[in-house]
This record gives C-alpha cells, structure tokens and sequence, in this order.
C-alpha cells in the first residue's frame, strides 16, 4: 500500500488501554469498523481505502518489517515506533467458515509501506499471517491480488544480482519476476501452491516510480 493513497483517507485509531482488552478482542473490534470487501481483488497502486482503523499487534504475531532495498534483506522493525502501529484497511469474509482474510498495514505516515494479509477466526484470533507488499513512495517491489476463489497471488521482482539496491540512490537494475499462489485451508492457514518465474529485465527507477506501473504489468511494457 503507498503512502501517498493514505492522503485523503480516514483514518480511525483505536485508543484502547491494554490492560482493559486482548490482542484477540483488539482485532475482533477492528473488524467490525470496516467494511468486507468482494473478490477478485488486485491491490494494485492508488486502490482507494475507505477506511483505516488502528489496531495492536498481539505478542507481536503480525511481521511488522520495513524495508530500505528492492531485495528486503535491509530492514527495520515498525515496532520500533508507535508512530508506525499497524493499521487495517480491508477484509474479505471467506465463505462458508468463520474466517475473514483481513489486511493490515504499517509505515505510518512514512515512505516505507509494507502490507500484510492475516486470517482471523470469529473470535479475533490470528491463525496465519503472510507478507503481500512493500513499499518505498511509489517504487513498489512487491505486491499482491486476491482470486475468485480467495488464492493470494503475491507477484515479486526479484533481482539477478546478490548487490544490496537502496530504494533511495538506484538508477535501475536486473530482476525477473516471481508469482507465488497462496491457498488458505480450512485451519486458516496459508499454504504456498504454485510459483512462476518470468524471465529477467532491466529496470529503471523512473518506470517503478509511477503510478501507473505495477508489478504483474512489467510483461506489457519494454522494461528495456
């Protein structure tokens, strides 16, 4: 999710003392304050969000990196900041289970964004997390959709080179990109069923650092 769509968003905190609530009551509350979205669902660059409602992050459970290279080996955690809490901005309620496919948000009102997508039961408990984005402004390595059927598609450029490449100074650089298919089993966990590799291309920072490029349209476009 990028920054710039949090703009013109509301955005709803939860102010709640921890000793008054659990983490599992904290998440069960924050789903009721949005409303569930319809699949398919492509989480594509400057997707609009209703509504953005603070929640905790119990025991920590929910990964909270944030990333300063397109490899994401170069990271910090968001927990290192109150300012970076993680916050929900959509659901998915699974058919015919007690599950809702929720998504969750840290970076604040930073650059750096990551996105990742938790399964809750309908008592607020967290079965799976997995991470489907991150983010530097526009520039947008990582991303994901959501099938018919709730698979999570997550689509990655993954580069050729073993180099650290810093969000903030690379011109361009070699990647492919790699589509990992996630299914969700009746346990509410994720489980990995497919992945595609495309073969590598070069690119350029001035074609990541738009609004109209996004990761699974990099076979439509000469990247070179």
């Amino acid at each position: 999710m990028n920054i710039f769509d949090k703009t013109f968003l509301l955005i709803i905190l939860l102010f709640i003392p921890a000793p008054q609530i659990s983490g599992q009551e904290c998440i069960k509350k924050a789903l009721t304050m949005i409303d569930a979205m319809q699949v398919p669902h492509v989480a594509a660059k400057g997707v609009h969000y209703k509504k953005w409602v603070g929640i905790c992050n119990p025991k920590g459970i929910i990964p909270d990196k944030l990333y300063n290279n397109i490899q994401g080996t170069d990271y910090w955690s968001a927990s290192e900041d109150p300012d970076l809490a993680p916050a929900l901005f959509a659901k998915f309620l699974i058919p015919n289970t007690n599950l809702t496919l929720a998504a969750v948000n840290f970076g604040g009102a930073t650059d750096s964004q990551t996105d990742v997508l938790i399964v809750v039961d309908s008592n607020g408990n967290i079965k799976s997390t997995l991470e489907v984005g991150f983010s530097w402004g526009w520039i947008t390595p990582k991303q994901f959709r959501i099938t018919n059927d709730y698979h999570v598609v997550i689509s990655n450029l993954v580069p050729t080179g073993s180099a650290s490449i810093p969000f903030n100074s690379f011109a361009q650089f070699e990647a492919r990109r790699v589509d990992e298919t996630y299914s969700i089993n009746s346990s509410g966990q994720f489980v990995k069923d497919k992945r595609e590799e495309f073969p590598s291309k070069i690119y350029t920072r001035k074609q990541l650092d738009t609004k109209s490029f996004n990761v699974w349209d990099c076979e439509k476009y000469d990247t070179q």
